[in-house]
């Protein structure tokens, strides 16, 4: 029965976290596992979905995916300008 009661205080306390104003900065600062279980969190509920939508989650996993690639795609380039740049001497 406490066990019961507890995992219902915990599920209100992350009602409550993920449904509180959450500012564009608090959003990019959470770790990628945050936002993922915050997302599922909404997802699961259709009640959540409505009130809040998952959009922002997801959009700041795309933006964290997109910045990652496009690390990539530049340390890519500068080393086929170096090698280039070496390759062509």
């Amino acid at each position: 029965m406490v066990s019961i009661e507890r995992e219902e205080h915990e599920e209100r306390e992350d009602f409550d976290r993920i449904t509180r104003g959450t500012s564009l900065r608090e959003l990019q600062e959470l770790p990628e596992s945050e936002l993922v279980r915050r997302c599922d969190h909404l997802l699961a509920s259709p009640r959540l979905h409505l009130m809040l939508g998952p959009d922002a989650y997801l959009d700041e996993l795309t933006r964290r995916k997109t910045e990652r690639q496009t690390t990539g795609v530049i340390r890519l380039t500068w080393i086929i300008a170096v090698l280039t740049l070496i390759l062509g001497r």
